[in-house]
């Protein structure tokens, strides 16, 4: 991304005439249409949760970087009328279980799904069927799930920090990771404006397609015309 190209700059100081920025791109798998006559087998960690009609979904490690608990303290602070569960994709250990006591304490163990290890036809269908996804990291290199979620059309909510807002453009609302109430905000917005919520999906599928495997190759194969010999004086 732009961002870690500066990042290298600033911290390395590395000439930025040797840095070249390539995206990377994500499973065309995501873009395909789900059948939805037959669903996947989701299998929860709690035994008799399943998954629900509506939900968000968040996709990633549980490591405190990823903010996880922004999203629960964004739960709590909602109308409970508007509140959706999450469904969580990842894995973590310390920190999930500090995850789990926490909610525990705030009374929301049933609103929060953690999954077992899930495939990527499984993901594939979390993604589309997701109402939102959230993703409000404190730091990011690139953000391949934001991409994901572009491709399967679901609008994001993420963090304005890093590289989140190259990876998400114009599909994606953005908060202050630090800030659980403007996420929650966020939420509520999407969730109770149609035309905003379209107006994600539409912006979010037009911005990924900067990021087709055959842009990337492209872009690949003329740094290495660049480079290759009797290409400099």
């Amino acid at each position: 991304s732009e961002h870690t190209k500066r990042d290298i700059i600033e911290f390395y100081d590395i000439p930025e005439v040797k840095i070249r920025v390539v995206y990377q791109t994500c499973g065309t798998i995501f873009q395909r249409p789900v059948d939805d006559s037959v669903p996947p087998l989701i299998d929860f960690e709690i035994k008799g949760q399943t998954l629900p009609e509506d939900y968000m979904l968040f996709v990633g490690s549980i490591i405190p970087r990823k903010n996880l608990e922004g999203c629960i303290r964004a739960l709590e602070t909602m109308p409970k009328s508007l509140r959706l569960p999450l469904v969580v994709v990842g894995r973590g250990k310390a920190h999930k279980a500090h995850l789990q006591r926490l909610l525990l304490e705030k009374g929301l163990e049933q609103e929060v799904l953690f999954c077992r290890d899930v495939g990527m036809e499984a993901l594939r269908y979390l993604y589309q069927k997701a109402r939102i996804f959230l993703y409000p990291s404190f730091y990011e290199g690139f953000g391949l799930p934001v991409l994901e979620a572009l491709f399967a059309g679901v609008p994001v909510i993420t963090a304005d920090v890093a590289s989140l807002p190259e990876a998400g453009g114009g599909g994606a609302l953005y908060v202050n990771p630090h800030d659980p109430e403007a996420l929650a905000d966020a939420i509520v917005k999407i969730l109770t404006d149609t035309e905003l919520c379209l107006s994600l999906k539409k912006k979010g599928w037009q911005h990924a397609q900067q990021f087709t495997s055959q842009k990337l190759t492209a872009q690949m194969m003329a740094l290495y015309r660049e480079l290759a010999p009797g290409n400099h004086p």
